[in-house]
């Protein structure tokens, strides 16, 4: 799908019916309301959901530094790509529920530290479904700066919410829940 942000802020534009663009540093208007709102809102968007495409799983690398927090015995260095976590756990899978977080690193009761978490992924590894999300967000953030306020702001927030329900639906599909009732003969005889 999208090789990189600027074709990704190309389908923004074209949605807005503005002019698109060939690079960041250009000297125009598109450009520079992209180029700020880009970043923060990729972001917002990733990390506004559990996206499976962007998730990584990984035991955390543990220092030789105490904690500060008193209340704390490990530190573990959080990887360079972090942005949020889903959840952490220990080596027997349990949820961690008690931690702290600073300056990407985590505090924690336990030896061994795992997360799931989500990870900054590259432009062109995102999903087509993720692209056209992530396009519409851009458009709905920028069009006050870029074309001023209209009907296209309401045209697009309304395929914005049905694009947020079509993403996590295509999104689901990644990773189906698990039927907690397994069909049994117990659970026949509740039918």
């Amino acid at each position: 799908m999208a090789q990189t942000n600027v074709e990704i802020i190309n389908i923004a534009l074209t949605r807005l019916g503005a002019p698109t663009i060939t690079s960041l540093d250009e000297q125009t208007r598109e450009a520079e309301v992209m180029n700020v709102l880009f970043q923060p809102v990729f972001y917002n968007v990733l990390t506004g959901s559990d996206w499976n495409f962007a998730m990584k799983d990984v035991e955390l690398a543990k220092t030789t530094n105490t904690p500060t927090d008193t209340n704390f015995i490990y530190e573990f260095t959080l990887p360079a790509d972090y942005l949020n976590s889903v959840r952490f756990f220990d080596a027997a899978g349990t949820t961690i529920e008690t931690y702290q977080i600073q300056k990407g690193q985590i505090y924690a009761n336990v030896e061994r530290l795992f997360a799931k978490y989500t990870a900054e992924p590259s432009i062109p590894s995102l999903p087509p479904y993720f692209v056209s999300l992530m396009a519409l967000e851009l458009a709905v953030a920028a069009q006050e700066a870029i074309i001023g306020i209209g009907t296209v702001q309401q045209r697009l927030d309304a395929e914005l919410d049905l694009s947020r329900l079509n993403a996590r639906r295509l999104d689901n599909r990644e990773n189906p829940q698990q039927d907690a009732l397994a069909p049994s003969r117990f659970v026949r005889v509740r039918h």
